[in-house]
């Protein structure tokens, strides 16, 4: 069901509906378990806007009929096994099934220990001591991996040769869980490799920028690669080795085409999880172009 869930391009608050149905913890239910004892939760605050957060402790307003409609939005229904059907569709039989709607009179106390927004901070704060103007675009960028990632070329693009919407040197930052739409029989990668090989095709042939993009708990996707390093001679090195950036971009076979290039970022499990973060750092020195 995960990974079905993984590869339908669904977002993250959507995989979560669907998952907070499936578990008996998740959705509040570990507060209400262990009532009338104390619950003291210290969370990593992952929420994209508007979505509880933690799973485990927070009050869900999300039902088993949004679950059910979720998969179908995606057209995986049919793909769903029996069983899981079935225990969803049971569930709008037993409203006593549901998750938890409302902590009140619960013994419940949340404690925030990191965030993307921490993450990012960290980032910018870093990147200036190293001489980059540090620009926090967003702390939950959300979309299709690949579409963030030719975006936030475009927006490189235009500092390198512009000096605008920022100055170089500049390290553009953003966090947040973009998503990967799987389809027919992919390779091997995840969200934050997508995005670094899309990144570098919009990109193209640039001097002095470089682009980061890692999931914080060092695993990206169903694979043990943290996430990916791009710049303006990737594409360059690819041809040279007779590497298809496009083609591995159309079969989801990102970590394939990283290895291969020698790009691929491994940092083992880092102990955390604050969602994805990406640095693109553009130096000062930097050719000027009249055409793209």
């Amino acid at each position: 069901m995960n990974d079905l869930l993984l590869k339908c391009g669904a977002p993250i608050k959507d995989i979560n509906t669907v998952r907070k149905h499936l578990c008996l913890l998740k959705g509040g239910r570990l507060v209400a378990h262990i009532q009338p004892a104390q619950a003291v939760t210290l969370t990593l605050d992952t929420a994209p806007e508007g979505l509880p957060w933690p799973d485990l402790s927070l009050a869900d307003p999300s039902t088993f009929q949004d679950a059910i409609d979720v998969l179908h939005f995606f057209d995986i229904w049919e793909s769903v096994p029996a069983l899981i059907q079935s225990y969803l569709q049971e569930g709008l039989k037993h409203p006593e099934w549901e998750t938890v709607k409302s902590l009140s009179g619960f013994k419940a106390s949340l404690f925030s220990v990191g965030s993307p927004v921490s993450a990012c901070e960290a980032a910018s704060a870093t990147a200036e001591k190293l001489g980059y103007r540090p620009v926090i675009l967003s702390s939950n960028l959300e979309g299709e991996s690949i579409d963030v990632g030719i975006c936030l070329a475009g927006i490189a693009k235009e500092v390198i040769r512009c000096d605008r919407p920022f100055l170089k040197p500049c390290a553009l930052i953003s966090a947040g869980e973009t998503t990967v739409t799987i389809r027919d029989h992919p390779g091997s990668g995840g969200p934050n490799q997508e995005f670094a090989l899309a990144f570098a095709s919009k990109l193209g042939k640039k001097p002095n920028v470089c682009c980061l993009s890692v999931d914080t708990d060092g695993t990206d996707g169903p694979t043990q690669i943290a996430g990916g390093i791009s710049d303006g001679e990737t594409m360059e090195r690819a041809q040279a080795i007779g590497l298809n950036i496009a083609e591995h971009l159309r079969r989801h076979d990102s970590a394939g085409a990283l290895t291969r290039l020698g790009d691929a970022v491994v940092t083992g499990h880092t102990g955390t999880n604050v969602m994805n973060l990406r640095i693109i750092v553009i130096g000062k020195e930097t050719e000027v172009r009249t055409t793209a």
